[in-house]
This record gives structure tokens, sequence and C-alpha cells, in this order.
């Protein structure tokens, strides 16, 4: 099984894939770990092309710069939220709409905004898609999820074991805890395949020689 280098500084996406059963049997880098520190700048038009810029950057890093982990798997994901009241924005801007805000501030400010809104106007939904470069033949391969789900007229706290969770009531528009487990299934259904289809090719090659 293929090593991962995950695109991303955050510890919880990286913690998560590490705790899934998928995610046992490998090694998962951060981008801390390979000592990437440079500024992607994101100009893709759509989540999925802006997972494929960044996957692209660390991909081309580690050729460069770091033998050791040419024979990994490079993830990237870009997500956001999308709400059809303001013609699916923030969308791939997300992470700038929010700016200083915490995200239950950013939630409440849209609920505030939209309290007449009627109820069949208030659809949104979670989006999250992440690129995957297999190393070092960098095949490139994309999956896109969405989570449909409505604006809610208030904020709730869910409680888990271990974890004090905020977000909208009946919502999991953009809950950390709920973009992890998306990670995970995309991380399942691209990743896994790809690394046990290079096995299989390597095995094939040695039956030949």
């Amino acid at each position: 099984m293929k090593n991962i280098v995950f695109a991303t500084s955050n510890k919880d996406k990286v913690r998560d894939i590490k705790e899934m059963p998928a995610g046992k049997n490998v090694d998962v880098y951060s981008l801390k770990d390979i000592g990437f520190d440079e500024d992607v700048e994101e100009t893709g038009t759509t989540f999925t092309e802006n997972a494929v810029i960044k996957a692209k950057a660390v991909a081309d890093y580690i050729l460069k710069n770091k033998p050791e982990y040419k024979d990994t798997i490079v993830l990237a994901d870009d997500s956001g939220l999308e709400i059809d009241y303001y013609d699916k924005a923030p969308g791939i801007y997300s992470h700038r709409w929010l700016g200083e805000r915490t995200y239950p501030q950013a939630m409440q400010d849209v609920i505030n905004d939209m309290k007449d809104v009627p109820d069949e106007k208030r659809t949104c939904r979670f989006v999250c898609s992440m690129a995957a470069i297999v190393l070092p033949d960098e095949v490139i391969t994309s999956l896109e999820i969405k989570s449909n789900t409505e604006i809610t007229l208030e904020y709730t706290k869910i409680v888990e074991p271990n974890k004090d969770v905020d977000k909208p009531a009946k919502t999991g528009c953009s809950s950390s805890v709920f973009g992890c487990g998306i990670l995970s299934l995309l991380l399942c259904s691209i990743v896994i395949p790809f690394a046990r289809k290079k096995e299989n090719k390597t095995a094939n090659n040695m039956t030949n020689i």
C-alpha cells in the first residue's frame, strides 16, 4: 500500500484519515512533515480545479525536492458552503468569506440575514472535492461529493463523546467533523483503489520477469 502525503496543515484531517480503517496500514504525512510551506494560489473556478492545483503543487515539490516521498499518493481537498439564496455563494470563496469570524459567528450572520426567507429558499449544500496524484507516475484522479441540506432558524450545539461540535440545527453544512467524514469517504473511493491497482501492476510485472 502506498503512503499518503495530504496537502493540508489541518491536524484534524490528518488524524481522521489515520484513524479510519483504510488508513491504519499507511503512513499519512502533512505539509509540515515534508517541509512544504509555499503559498499555493488557488486560481480554479471550481472546488475540483482548486484541489487539483494544490495536489499538483505539492507533487511537483516532492519530485523536485523530496525524493524520499516520490512513491506516495498526494491528496488535496477543497471544500465550502453553497447557499442557494446567495446564488451558491460563498462557494469556492468560503474561506475568504469567513474572514476573522468563527464558523458559528458566520452562520449566525447568515441565519439573521435569512430570517424572513421561506423554507423552500433556504437550501444549501456542503461541497467537498478531493484530487489524488499517484507518484511517481503522476496519474491524477478526482471526486466530488455534495451534501444537500438547509439553513435553519437557530444555531445549536451538538455534544459528541470527547468532542463539542457547533453547527446549525439539522445541517452539517460546514462542520469540520462532517468535512473530515467526507474526506474519509473520498479516500476510500479514490485512493485505496489506485493503491491496489498499483500493487497489482507491480505483482504482474514480477510474474512476467
